[in-house]
Parts: structure tokens; C-alpha cells; sequence
């Protein structure tokens, strides 16, 4: 529908896609749905995000360019389960942080969940989780995944700080229910 492109190349999944004005933000809302649905099938997966000059020969599977080893070297320092984004890439598309922000709609966060330091902005799944598609069920079943591997000891800090950032996110969206209501109270009808 996007006009994207894909590679498998070992473990990882390469997406392109042509830069135009509004590619950021169609790359951002389909990477974050694809990290969303296998969340709840328990599948935890980490990205990098870039733009660069790429040469893309499908028919003979063939991919290279600063834009793929941009993106590989950020996915080497995502660590936790997110898609970081490259700086750059966010001054080169809006100007600043603030506009950015602006035009993804809760799909991009700039500050990581406490207690973690500020790092690089990442593509935010858990705020289309608790916002957008609060389904009892499905929210029941992330959490049991977080159960299930919360006390495993190797992956801890991949499940802390995803339980981190639901609950940022869960907090969030209720901020922003709480300043609806408060509005609709003040309506005179």
C-alpha cells in the first residue's frame, strides 16, 4: 500500500522505502502496528531507523548503502525492544523534535519511561497500545508475557523496561482521558 520494500537478510527484516515528504510517517505507523501485533504473540524485535543513498536491486536480492549501515550500526543500540530513529533523520524531516512529534501523533517518543536516561527517540508501540486499541484481552495478554519473563534472568532489562514503558504509556493516555472529561464538563448543553 506504501510502496515499501523488504529484504530478509539472516534475522533481520530490511524495510525501505522511497523518501518523500510524508515516507517518515508512513514507515513509523506501519512499524509500529508490525511491533505491536507480534508483541502479542510474545515476539519482542529491535530496529534502527535511518535515511541515506541506498541502491536496492530486488531481483538479485541485492541491498547496500549508507542508509542500511546507518540503520544497522542504531539497531546495534536500541538494546531494549524499540526502533530507535535517528536524529538526523527527525532535523532532515520536521526542523525539531516538537514538529516531529506534532506529525506522528503519539507514534514517536523523545523521552524514554523512568527511571531510564534520555537516548535516542524511539517509534512508540506501547502508546498505540494503551490508546488506541485498549482490548481487555489483548492488554492481558502483554502482561502475561512481562510475567512470564520478568524473573528470567536473561533478558531482565529487555522486560523492565518494556514494563516501564507500558505503564508511561498507560499513564499517558489516561492524562489525556482525565483532560477530555474535564472538558466535556465544562460544555453547556
Amino acid at each position: 500500500k506504501h510502496k515499501m520494500g523488504s529484504f530478509l537478510i539472516s534475522d533481520s527484516v530490511v524495510i525501505h522505502i522511497d523518501k518523500e515528504e510524508t515516507s517518515f510517517e508512513k514507515l513509523a505507523k506501519v512499524l509500529c502496528m508490525l511491533q505491536h501485533k507480534l508483541l502479542h504473540k510474545g515476539i519482542l524485535i529491535r530496529g534502527g531507523i535511518s535515511s541515506g543513498k541506498l541502491f536496492v536491486d530486488e531481483p538479485n536480492n541485492v541491498i547496500v548503502g549508507t542508509g542500511l549501515i546507518n540503520a544497522y550500526k542504531l539497531e546495534g543500540q536500541a538494546i531494549f525492544p524499540r526502533i530507535i530513529i535517528d536524529r538526523n533523520l527527525v532535523k532532515e524531516f520536521y526542523g525539531n523534535s516538537k514538529k516531529c512529534e506534532v506529525k506522528l501523533n503519539n507514534h514517536i517518543r523523545f523521552n524514554p519511561p523512568e527511571p531510564y536516561q534520555y537516548d535516542f527517540p524511539y517509534l512508540d508501540y506501547c502508546q498505540s497500545i494503551s490508546l488506541f486499541d485498549f482490548q481487555v484481552h489483548k492488554f492481558d495478554s502483554i502482561v502475561e508475557i512481562i510475567k512470564k519473563n520478568f524473573y528470567k534472568n536473561e533478558h531482565i532489562t529487555k522486560y523492565q523496561w518494556l514494563r516501564s514503558n507500558l505503564l508511561k504509556s498507560c499513564n499517558k493516555s489516561l492524562d489525556s482521558l482525565i483532560i477530555i472529561e474535564e472538558k466535556t464538563k465544562n460544555i453547556i448543553y
